[in-house]
């Protein structure tokens, strides 16, 4: 893999955090964290001058490592183009467009989860402009509170109508 840490490291350098601080157990309040990362960007009529921002093997070794942190992601990667777009002007007044691949991820409400994607995004931006020479302005991480529905048995919802009529109402 061109451009990724030499085997034995972690991908772009990210620090190893301690795991039972991150990974979420799907009960109450956690965060989510989407990140939007850059594949590739080309000015608007100029498509055929499109510029690689991250590489498939810069996306597969976020992917990994995210994977290894926090038991699991979700993301939109593996299409023939990626499904999200996004669009902005830059300093010369000139519409640049992005195509991403998104990433969502869970982990527990805690200021580790915070630091953990705050150097993530600093290290991605400094692996845009070392290693692929690309001035990226920025790269989004958004953070949200989330709180799980918490999982229920039919038998958990008490009393009330027949099975079937609590199953027409699950249904709903």
């Amino acid at each position: 893999m061109v451009g990724i840490e030499s085997a034995g490291k972690r991908a772009f350098g990210q620090t190893k955090y301690d795991i039972s601080l991150l990974r979420p157990t799907l009960e109450g309040e956690h965060y989510k964290f989407t990140i939007l990362l850059p594949v590739s960007e080309f000015f608007i009529g100029k498509k055929d001058v499109s510029k690689t921002v991250f590489t498939d093997d810069d996306v597969g070794a976020l992917r990994d490592l995210i994977r290894k942190d926090f038991d699991g992601i979700t993301y939109s990667f593996g299409a023939k183009s990626p499904s999200t777009q996004g669009d902005w002007i830059d300093r010369k007044g000139k519409i640049v467009v992005n195509e991403h691949v998104l990433f969502e991820v869970y982990t527990q409400k805690t200021e580790k989860a915070v630091a953990y994607f705050t150097e993530l995004k600093a290290r991605l931006l400094i692996h845009a402009k070392e290693v692929r020479k690309m001035e990226q302005e920025d790269i989004v991480i958004e953070q949200r509170e989330v709180t799980f529905i918490p999982s229920r048995t039919l038998e958990a919802l008490g009393k009330g109508p027949e099975p079937k009529e609590r199953l027409k109402y699950l249904k709903r």
